[in-house]
C-alpha cells in the first residue's frame, strides 16, 4: 500500500474543477457571465476546491470498492493528513460559494 501521493491530490482538483464547471455551465449557464467579476470568481474557485476535496474523499467513501476507484488502491491511500485535507477543501469551497451567493443577493 502506498502512502499520500500530491499527483493523486492535483487530478481529483482538475477533475473537481471539470466537473464543478460543466454542472455550473449546464444548470445555469449565465453564471459565468455576470458583470460582478468577485462573485465570477467566487463561484469558479469554489467549485475547484469543492470538486477537488469532494473527488479525494471519494476514495474513502463506504460502500465503494477498489474495482470501482479512479487510482487504484494500491497506488494511493487517504491518510488521516489527507483527508483533513480535503476536509478543509471542501470547507474552503462552500465558503467561496456562500460569499459569492451572499455577494448576489446582497442589496446594492
Amino acid at each position: 500500500m502506498g502512502g499520500f501521493s500530491w499527483a493523486v491530490v492535483i487530478m481529483y482538483y482538475i477533475l473537481g474543477a471539470g466537473a464543478g464547471v460543466f454542472l455550473a455551465l449546464w444548470k445555469c449557464p449565465y453564471v459565468f457571465t455576470h458583470p460582478d467579476r468577485l462573485i465570477v470568481y467566487s463561484v469558479l474557485f469554489g467549485l475547484i476546491t469543492l470538486g477537488g476535496g469532494l473527488g479525494g474523499l471519494a476514495q474513502t467513501i463506504p460502500g465503494t470498492t477498489p474495482d470501482t476507484y479512479v487510482i487504484p488502491a494500491e497506488e494511493s491511500v487517504n491518510t488521516r493528513a489527507s483527508i483533513f485535507a480535503m476536509s478543509c477543501s471542501i470547507a474552503v469551497g462552500v465558503a467561496f460559494l456562500a460569499f459569492a451567493l451572499y455577494r448576489h443577493l446582497a442589496p446594492g
